[in-house]
C-alpha cells in the first residue's frame, strides 16, 4: 500500500464520520423539535387535576405529583423512548413510537421528521383469544 493510498482511505473515513455526525445532528434536531411541540402543547394541568381527583399518588412521594413533576416525568420518558426507538409507559404516561415512521427523511426539504406521541392513560385493556 502506498502512502497516497493510505491518505485516500483516511480521507474517505473522515468524510464518512462527518456525514454520520451531520446525519445524527439532523435526526436529533427532528426529535428535539417533536418533543418540544409535545411539551409545549400537552395539557399537564389537566393530567394533574385528574390525578388529584383520582387520588393518584406516586409511590416515592405519597401524593399526586406537581405539574412540574409531571413535565419532568414526561420529558424523560419521551427522550428515553426516542433513544431506544420503542414505546414506553410510566406513571400513566405512554409514549407511542412506530419504528417504521419514527424518523423519516424528506428529500425535498432535506430534513428528518419525527413522529412520537404522548398520552396519559387512566385505564387500558387488551383482549386476546
Amino acid at each position: 500500500m502506498t502512502h497516497k493510498h493510505i491518505e485516500d482511505i483516511l480521507d474517505e473515513f473522515i468524510k464518512d464520520l462527518k456525514n454520520d455526525y451531520e446525519l445524527n445532528e439532523k435526526k436529533e434536531e427532528a426529535i428535539n423539535e417533536a418533543i418540544g411541540q409535545i411539551m409545549h402543547n400537552f395539557d399537564f394541568e389537566k393530567v394533574h387535576k385528574v390525578m388529584e381527583f383520582l387520588d393518584w399518588k406516586l409511590v416515592s412521594q405519597y401524593k399526586a405529583p406537581t405539574v412540574s413533576n409531571l413535565r419532568d416525568i414526561a420529558s424523560e420518558l419521551l427522550y428515553d423512548a426516542a433513544e431506544n426507538e420503542c414505546s414506553e409507559m410510566v406513571c400513566g404516561f405512554a409514549v407511542d413510537i412506530d419504528k417504521d415512521n419514527f424518523l423519516t427523511f424528506d428529500p425535498v426539504t432535506q430534513k428528518y421528521h419525527c413522529q412520537i406521541r404522548l398520552r396519559f392513560v387512566v385505564e387500558s385493556l387488551t383482549g386476546c383469544s
